[in-house]
């Protein structure tokens, strides 16, 4: 899988604010929306496929007509783009729009039944890159990787590229979701107040108090990071747990 270049950061940059919108608007994780584009038009907002998909979520003129005349109707958000065609797939505010409102539909409604998230979202994908017939074979048999003996077998017209497609959205999602983590890593733990000792051999020193909460504020601001305190015959006891194997 090809790295997110410099590039790719550039134009994804561009477009960011309007995935960070429509994305929380319709209920779809931004980065979910990032892998997309990646994948389908590496953010080049008039790329177009040898079949005439276009835009930066390379629609085809029979996606563009389940936008305006379904989603468009079940979803008062969306009812703006009751006239969208696929050459408004390159505007930076409709197309990202009409992305987030097609994976509404297949993650929320078209799938909503089928219980495991993960072959839903794997069911979404493929349906957004090939249409129905590998998508229920991805629902009948519990997931992508159960399906692929089923779908290799589809005419080539009805598989498209559905044989890797899910997976390799799924790599770029993960590299999106461990982009934008470290960015939100980026940050000032907020100033310790750290109470100088009295005297008492059995008190922290100041420097120790300091880390002890320092420690005490990674813990609180990191879901997967634990920490606990224990004080017990003039010692102080920190636990850190952490996610790995060391």
């Amino acid at each position: 899988m090809p790295a997110l270049t410099d590039k790719l950061l550039g134009r994804e940059k561009r477009i960011s604010s309007n995935i960070e919108k429509y994305s929380k608007l319709f209920e779809i994780d931004p980065n979910l929306v990032r892998a997309l584009i990646t994948q389908e038009s590496a953010f080049i907002p008039d790329a177009t496929s040898p079949t005439g998909a276009y835009g930066y979520g390379q629609f085809t003129g029979i996606g563009a007509k389940q936008v305006y005349r379904d989603i468009a109707q079940m979803n008062e958000d969306a009812a703006d783009l009751a006239s969208f065609t696929k050459n408004q797939a390159s505007d930076p505010d409709v197309g990202i729009k009409a992305i987030c409102a097609y994976l509404w539909w297949l993650y929320h409604v078209k799938y909503a039944n089928v219980k495991d998230k993960a072959v839903r979202l794997e069911a979404s994908l493929t349906f957004y890159n090939a249409g129905g017939n590998p998508a229920v074979l991805v629902v009948r048999h519990g997931g992508h990787k159960n399906a692929l003996p089923f779908i290799q077998q589809l005419p080539k017209n009805m598989r498209g590229q559905s044989e890797k497609y899910a997976p390799q959205v799924a790599a770029w999602f993960l590299k999106w979701h461990g982009y934008y983590k470290k960015e939100e890593d980026v940050v000032t733990p907020p100033p310790v107040e750290v109470a100088l000792p009295t005297g008492d051999v059995n008190e922290l020193s100041a420097k120790h108090s300091a880390l002890v909460a320092i420690l005490k504020w990674v813990g609180s601001t990191d879901n997967d990071v634990d920490v606990f305190t224990n004080s017990r015959d003039g010692l102080t006891e920190v636990t850190i747990i952490l996610p790995g194997e060391n």
